[in-house]
């Protein structure tokens, strides 16, 4: 960047004609953008990598997978971001608690077909609570998805993390003293 802005020093100071002069200055001001976004990019994805590894050290899987979330909503996903949201994942799977070896659990009496329809009743439920603007009551929800229906299911576990970094984006919206309207901030 430098030296490109020292070439267009040069230039002006020699009997450059002024389209010359602008040219380079157009392609000196395309280069600085670019490279400021790709400053503001690698910026943000080390703040997302503390900020999803610091949530993981706390065991707060929804907060981690919320901030990385943040990160590919704006700049898209990648690689990196695939092997973070893999990551995630496995510490969310880990996490999971054993059964006390003194316990026994039985599983709810029902076939296959009857925990899928159950679990398709529950999302329609957050379904419409989202629509409603009501994120607890759809957080809420797919959690009594997760653990007492179809203990892991990955549909309600995704549309939970989305329930609750919606309540979350909700709360920072009116806690800054804007409006929440329409799943936005205005």
């Amino acid at each position: 960047m430098n030296d490109a802005q020292s070439a267009l020093i040069k230039l002006k100071l020699t009997k450059a004609t002024p389209q010359q002069v602008s040219n380079a200055q157009k392609t000196v001001d395309t280069a600085a953008a670019s490279c400021g976004k790709k400053q503001a990019r690698e910026k943000a994805w080390t703040d997302t990598q503390s900020a999803v590894e610091q949530a993981l050290a706390d065991g707060e899987f929804s907060k981690a997978q919320a901030r990385l979330s943040l990160y590919t909503k704006r700049y898209n996903e990648d690689g990196a971001t695939r092997k973070l949201k893999e990551k995630i994942a496995i510490h969310r799977a880990a996490a999971a608690p054993a059964p006390l070896p003194y316990e026994r659990v039985e599983p709810a009496p029902r076939s296959g077909g009857q925990t899928a329809q159950s679990v398709r009743n529950l999302i329609a439920e957050a379904e419409r609570a989202l629509q409603a603007g009501n994120y607890q009551a759809a957080s809420d929800t797919l959690e009594t998805c997760i653990t007492m229906v179809d203990a892991g299911n990955r549909e309600c576990a995704a549309f939970k993390v989305h329930a609750d970094r919606m309540q979350a984006d909700r709360q920072r919206c009116l806690a800054g003293g804007r409006n929440w309207y329409e799943d936005r901030c205005r």
